[in-house]
């Protein structure tokens, strides 16, 4: 017996659409696929390159911060040093000052009561030259008689 021909026959011979569309669309993804594995491994890649960069240089960085940081610290250090010597230094100046102006307004004083007694005594000498020439000097002598 001899069966007629089967749709399956014909249709294994020539190429389904829903098939070929389907084959399409695996060998599209399969590619699609690869494609999209090489730029995760690329991107990958570049990422790790990026953060081993940005690594080195948040060290150098960090390295440079502390640097600095130290340098700060120990001029700050010099720099108080010098502010308290420089603070007693002008301590001292200002209790020198003090005392050699107490020293000055002292010899001021003095000069001032010298002054006064001098004052005083050319008052007395004055007083003393205007009285001699106020005494007559007895009566007055010729020349010649005796």
């Amino acid at each position: 017996m001899s069966s007629p021909p089967s749709s399956e026959a014909t249709t294994s011979t020539s190429p389904n659409p829903f098939e070929q569309a389907f084959l399409l669309f695996k060998e599209q993804y399969a590619r699609d696929t690869r494609e999209t594995k090489e730029t995760i491994a690329r991107l990958s890649e570049d990422v790790s390159e990026l953060s081993d960069r940005l690594s080195r240089e948040v060290g150098e960085l960090s390295g440079d911060v502390s640097k600095l940081s130290d340098r700060l610290t120990r001029e700050v250090g010099e720099l108080s040093g010098d502010v308290s010597k420089l603070s007693g230094d002008v301590s001292q100046l200002s209790d020198r000052l003090t005392r050699e102006v107490g020293e000055l307004s002292d010899r001021v004083g003095e000069q001032k009561a010298i002054s006064a007694q001098i004052m005083g005594m050319l008052h007395t000498l004055v007083d003393s030259i205007n009285s001699l020439h106020a005494i007559p000097s007895g009566p007055p002598t010729t020349a010649g008689s005796k």
